[in-house]
């Protein structure tokens, strides 16, 4: 429940969500709602596709590196975050 993830998100000092659609609405903004309402100070990364629309389409692989959540862009991305970047 709640509390589960409540605890969860309070025992960790970085947390990063990941996403391969808009950030709105996502995974990233419901681990972010329940941070806010626990009152909880933990550091939140939201990696997702920008809320955009996109008229031009290709390969997962080319929608990934668009949005820098390939494989490459999301280590470095994420090796920042911890690293204290953002």
């Amino acid at each position: 429940g709640d509390r589960l993830r409540t605890g969860v998100l309070a025992r960790s000092a970085r947390i990063v969500t990941v996403e391969e659609h808009a950030q709105t609405g996502g995974l990233g903004s419901a681990v972010s709602e329940i941070m806010t309402d626990a009152g909880l100070a933990g550091a939140l990364l939201r990696l997702a596709t920008a809320d955009e629309q996109v008229l031009r389409y290709g390969s997962r692989e080319w929608h990934l590196a668009r949005n820098r959540l390939d494989p490459e862009s999301l280590t470095d991305r994420i090796a920042a975050f911890v690293a204290g970047a953002k």
